[in-house]
């Protein structure tokens, strides 16, 4: 038996991830950034020598399989290189590293073929760990820890009033923060239960029910840390459980719910299989020129992107300053920024702000648009954006989706953001709208924006993006400020598309 694979197919393997590395560096430092700068995604540094742990301890096993090239491989292999190649246009990092992952996994299926790929389906599989996903879950995250907190502390039988992700006890006053939200010890609990599952069981429906374990007691867990320093909290007289030890607590409360995960998850262990025998019966047979061959296929799909990226045409760029109407039916521009708003700063091609009066109703309205998006100036991006804090303190009060109508015969299901200005003392409650419009279509779904943004460079059509803001602080009656903000469309939106789709825009 030999007790290692064979090195020409090593040295193929190796050359192909050069080759992969060399043309989609910058997506894959791109995850390497993240695993430094964020706590939540540091576990990536991690998954690569997992990988190759998990590939060398099946070492015996895999130098008996048969090596010949898997050239139906080359369709899933192209699949992912043609997906990079339409997230980078749309600038979808997170696609980006996606497939990029899915090219090197596809990639040894195509050189290596189909038994080893088999026997290594799960190391592969597991470097998908790599990507730093999960930030579009840390809002609904968060809004369950402060739903379930409030709902636990009121089962207590102590008084609680709730406003958006704030909430205020007798004894003192917290907030749910991105910190709250739980997603590290999520992606964390995930990574180790599939690993574990692999580890520890051999039938499916086991590791199955142990990763759905690993992801429902994450959540659950962290409600009830939550709910247990609030409780800290009040009781000590909020000299407990505020501070660094906050968070001190909130790990080993983690350590401790894993531990017993395990411990429990091993009572149903099962013992791993032999490994005498291969999965095709069939011992290794050098075939240099098959897998030179296999190389020379899977080296030639990796180069699909960069050759079509060099057909591609530079977007025109207005050069033409982006100009609001001054008035617009019953509304007047007003001169300042009476409401101490506007929209995060962002690197544009053109922007815009103005605020709108009629009678007692004031509307503010915010412009972004964008001919070329790259990473750091893309048009859908996830994170807080839709308020400058550092025009005036301002605190997060609620969110949702509401209905507009954007023309008589166009209605979006625009994104609700409700901002208290002023801080805890202040009154001033501004409510903001959000949509897209790409080409003639509006949605406010990130998702589908991007879709359409893949559409539009199909068609080549002119990629041209905008996203509007408008914010009221309109709060009475009920629903006023979604009359207000329908209002103010229904008078001035053709004037301002007017400016922002101008033939000297185009």
């Amino acid at each position: 038996m030999r007790a290692v694979i064979m090195r020409p197919p090593a040295l193929l393997l190796v050359t192909f991830y050069l080759l992969l590395l060399a043309i989609y560096s910058d997506t894959f430092f791109s995850m390497v950034s993240i695993w430094e700068n964020s706590q939540t995604y540091a576990h990536g540094f991690l998954i690569i020598p997992i990988t190759c742990w998990l590939i060398w301890e099946r070492r015996e096993y895999l130098a008996q399989l048969s090596l010949k090239p898997e050239y139906l491989a080359v369709l899933p292999l192209a699949g992912a290189v043609l997906l990079w190649l339409l997230a980078f246009l749309v600038d979808a990092l997170v696609i980006q590293q996606f497939a990029l992952v899915a090219m090197l996994i596809c990639g040894t299926w195509l050189i290596l073929g189909r038994s080893v790929s088999l026997a290594i389906a799960f190391p592969l599989g597991f470097l998908f760990f790599m990507v730093p996903v999960g930030d579009d879950l840390v809002p609904p995250m968060m809004e369950f820890t402060a739903d379930f907190t409030v709902a636990a502390v009121k089962l207590s039988g102590i008084p609680v009033y709730r406003e958006g992700l704030y909430f205020s006890l007798p004894t003192g006053n917290w907030s749910v923060v991105q910190a709250c939200s739980g997603i590290r010890y999520l992606i964390a609990s995930l990574t180790l239960g599939c690993l574990y599952a692999y580890l520890t069981y051999q039938t499916i429906w086991k590791r199955s029910l142990f990763i759905i374990a690993s992801i429902i007691v994450p959540v659950l867990a962290n409600g009830l840390r939550a709910y247990m320093i609030v409780m800290i909290g009040h009781f000590s007289g909020m000299e407990l459980a505020t501070g660094v030890d906050h968070l001190i607590y909130g790990w080993v409360f983690f350590g401790i719910v894993m531990l017993i995960l395990f411990s429990i998850g091993s009572i149903w262990r099962e013992p791993a299989p032999s490994m005498d025998t291969p999965l095709d019966g069939q011992l290794t047979e050098g075939r240099p020129k098959q897998l030179i061959a296999g190389l020379v296929v899977a080296c030639a799909t990796l180069m699909l992107a960069p050759t079509l990226l060099s057909l591609r045409a530079d977007p025109v760029v207005s050069t033409v300053a982006l100009s609001l109407p001054q008035r617009a039916d019953q509304w007047q521009a007003v001169s300042g920024n009476p409401l101490q708003w506007r929209p995060a700063p962002r690197d544009v091609d053109r922007q815009a702000l103005q605020y709108f009066s009629n009678g007692d109703k004031l509307v503010g309205l915010g412009l972004q648009q964008f001919y070329q998006q790259e990473q750091g100036r893309e048009l859908v991006r996830t994170g807080d954006f839709w308020f400058d804090k550092s025009l005036a303190s301002s605190r997060f009060a609620g969110k949702g989706w509401e209905e507009i109508s954007i023309t008589d015969d166009i209605r979006v299901n625009a994104r609700k953001i409700r901002v208290r200005v002023g801080g805890d003392s202040g009154n001033a409650m501004l409510t903001i709208y959000s949509w897209y419009r790409i080409g003639e279509n509006y949605t406010a779904n990130a998702y589908v924006a991007k879709l359409l943004e893949v559409w539009s460079f199909l068609s080549f059509a002119e990629p041209q993006a905008v996203q509007y803001y408008l914010v009221t602080n309109q709060t009475s009656p009920p629903g006023g400020e979604r009359a207000v903000i329908e209002s103010f469309l229904s008078d001035a939106l053709p004037e301002i598309n007017a400016a922002l789709f101008e033939p000297g825009a185009q």
